[in-house]
């Protein structure tokens, strides 16, 4: 064994607070070269992952690497390694694997249960989709010749993404039965045909479902053209969306942080806090009277920015998770509209609802995530951006702010 790698994931091991945690991680390292304990590996590797915070996702990510070169062919670790991967944003990592495990196994010969094989495929794709290289994934599902339920929903998926929302229909279309995520975008293929009313009827069957709180977010993007009343159209209307650039959604007991990341953009960007729709922040409030749902709805579909600021509040807010929905159904049928998922402080990133899973989002208290973001949004405004020293103690305010502490 390599006892210089394996002595430093000790002493990160070691530094793990948590005495479960920590023994899991130690037991598993001592498993590594004994095939019959590998279950106590996979264990660890997601005991890691659901602690969460990025030093035990790299934990993770690292003990698999090493576990899989001790047991090369192995799918279980080979998935287990490409899911840490995946939770850290490494799509060409996920490539970069997958393609040479599934060479390996070419070239020795090695059977790969049909599942497994199924479930690294999928991983892949969806790799490839997140570096822009959809055709490359669809053509590894369509390589499998299967009608697992998770491949199925991979191929719309990226069928949809790739603009081919005929042939997700017409995979999908007279299936006996959907799992949401086939629903999901089959009800979007169809809103990418402008026929909304097969798009309802195949959501339908899911609006009263518990278990579906994840596609919720879609579900009510779809239905935005509903519930949008003619009002937008109007000159009035018309005026007023040219004049907001930036939509945060977020739950008003996150006011403070709203507060202070629009003070950044308005320093950063040279804009006015009244081109800011921010309904808990003075000066980018709605207009005394206004129709609310109208004039909010008008906002997210007018503004090339949106902002969804993500707390553990804000994901439990039906506002919120409608402004997000709404915000993502215009990124995919809007050319110009950018959405920044954006978490509050230290919150996990399994908070994410639906489709935003997929994004990279970043952090209020990272300086360089946030500066990352002002320049992107100020290519989108085509705004000129001003030196980071004119905004430093902005940028300082938001990146160090932390939530009071309530006491009883």
């Amino acid at each position: 064994m390599d006892t210089g790698s394996l002595d430093a994931l000790r002493q990160r091991i070691d530094e793990i607070k948590e005495d479960d945690l920590r023994k899991k991680a130690l037991f598993a390292l001592d498993s590594i070269n004994d095939q019959a304990k590998l279950r106590i590996v996979t264990d660890a590797l997601r005991a890691l992952r659901r602690a969460g915070g990025e030093e035990k996702l790299c934990l993770a990510r690292d003990i698999g690497r090493l576990t899989l070169n001790y047991n090369p062919g192995n799918p279980y670790i080979a998935s287990e390694l490409a899911i840490s991967l995946t939770f850290l944003n490494s799509p060409e990592e996920v490539i970069v694997l997958l393609t040479s495990f599934f060479d390996q196994a070419t070239a020795e010969n090695i059977t790969l249960p049909q599942s497994s094989r199924e479930f690294l495929t999928v991983s892949l794709a969806h790799a490839y989709a997140h570096v822009g290289r959809v055709n490359e994934g669809i053509a590894a599902l369509e390589k499998l010749r299967s009608d697992a339920p998770n491949v199925i929903e991979a191929l719309s998926e990226l069928y949809y993404q790739n603009g081919e929302s005929e042939r997700t229909i017409s995979m999908l279309d007279g299936l006996p039965r959907l799992t949401p995520k086939m629903a999901q975008w089959l009800a979007k293929s169809y809103m990418a045909q402008g026929n909304a009313e097969k798009a309802g009827k195949v959501l339908e069957p899911f609006a009263e479902n518990p278990k579906l709180r994840e596609i919720f977010t879609e579900i009510m993007a779809d239905r935005v053209p509903k519930l949008v009343t003619p009002m937008r159209f109007s000159p009035s209307a018309s005026n007023f969306l040219e004049r907001t650039l930036v939509f945060i959604s977020h739950a008003s007991k996150d006011a403070p942080l709203a507060r202070k990341l629009v003070t950044l953009l308005c320093a950063a960007l040279g804009c006015k806090k009244s081109d800011v729709r921010c309904t808990s922040v003075s000066g980018s409030r709605l207009p005394v009277g206004a129709d609310t749902s109208n004039h909010l709805a008008n906002d997210i579909i007018g503004s090339p920015v949106f902002i969804g600021l993500l707390t553990e509040d804000s994901v439990q807010s039906a506002y919120v998770l409608f402004e997000l929905g709404a915000s993502w159904i215009m990124d995919y049928s809007k050319d110009g509209h950018r959405t920044f998922p954006v978490l509050g402080g230290d919150v996990s990133y399994d908070i994410l609802p639906g489709p935003f899973k997929t994004l990279h989002a970043i952090r209020t208290n990272n300086r360089s995530d946030i500066q990352q973001m002002i320049n992107e949004i100020g290519t989108v405004l085509e705004l000129p951006l001003l030196a980071p020293n004119y905004y430093e103690d902005e940028l300082d305010e938001l990146v160090k702010y932390r939530p009071p502490i309530c006491t009883a």
